[in-house]
């Protein structure tokens, strides 16, 4: 039953390229308790190429709670493969942040198991690519038990060369009655060059479920630049707010002001105006 408000939080830090790191991050929250953990992966770009691989494991016990925010902002010389994966018990919550803006290469996996009733897992995700970024994302929500809940929303832009791959598979058990799942990946495309491909799943086994997914591939409308721009807003201020207006949905979400705070610079420096 012990409540902990402050976040407790680690930190990955590549000091030398050319080398493979490992992490493994197992974080327990034990019955009637409540949490939050705070991941940051930074690094400086260097020269050499530089291989990192991150398993993060949440187990959240029955009535438990998890506040998980994870920010990764490696050098761009960095080809990163990431797994998050949450398993919740009955009446458990689990509040998940996933931040992806640095690195070459990134390959993240993110799935919550709901495996016991009256789970309930929200899942969000911001990402921001540009340069020749490549971000591939696969989401998984895995419901066992009735009555849970998951809600999932992964937002993204691309600007010059960048791409990104989404997946996402919403699974619902049979005998998993009264499901209630919602899966959203949204992808805002800066320039020509810039690519997003988008595939969300439904495995469905029961039949008094309640489960939707969505995605799509926008690209940011002339008529909205015109119209800030009628109001005496320059283009690339006008394209700024646009930028942030999609994204502000997502970040209105993230109880911590200074991470908040966090986004709102690096949205800002990765538009570049």
């Amino acid at each position: 039953g012990v409540s902990v408000e402050r976040p407790f939080r680690a930190f990955a830090v590549d000091t030398k390229a050319g080398q493979a790191t490992f992490t493994h991050s197992l974080i327990v929250v034990e019955e009637s308790a409540e949490a939050f953990f705070v991941d940051a992966f930074q690094s400086e770009t260097m020269e050499e190429a530089t291989f990192t691989s991150a398993v993060v494991e949440l187990i959240v016990r029955d009535n438990a709670r998890l506040r998980y925010v994870q920010v990764q902002d490696w050098g761009r010389h960095v080809w990163n493969f990431m797994t998050e994966r949450s398993v919740l018990g009955r009446d458990a919550e689990l509040k998940s942040l996933q931040v992806t803006l640095g690195s070459k290469f990134t390959k993240n996996s993110i799935g919550a198991h709901l495996r016991g009733e009256n789970a309930l897992a929200e899942m969000l995700g911001i990402f921001f690519a540009d340069g020749d970024q490549f971000f591939d994302h696969h989401t998984w929500q895995l419901h066992e038990k009735p009555y849970t809940t998951s809600d999932l929303e992964f937002k993204g832009a691309l600007k010059e060369r960048a791409r990104s791959v989404y997946s996402g598979l919403i699974k619902v058990w049979e005998g998993a009655q009264r499901t209630d799942a919602y899966q959203q990946n949204r992808n805002l495309v800066l320039s020509r060059e810039a690519r997003a491909d988008t595939i969300p799943n439904l495995e469905i086994g029961a039949n008094d479920v309640r489960c939707t997914h969505g995605a799509t591939v926008s690209q940011v409308e002339e008529e909205h630049l015109f119209y800030l721009e009628s109001r005496g807003i320059p283009r690339s201020e006008a394209q700024k707010l646009i930028v942030e207006g999609f994204f502000r949905p997502v970040i209105d979400r993230i109880p911590v002001e200074e991470i908040q705070g966090f986004l709102e610079g690096a949205i800002a420096a990765k538009v570049g105006y």
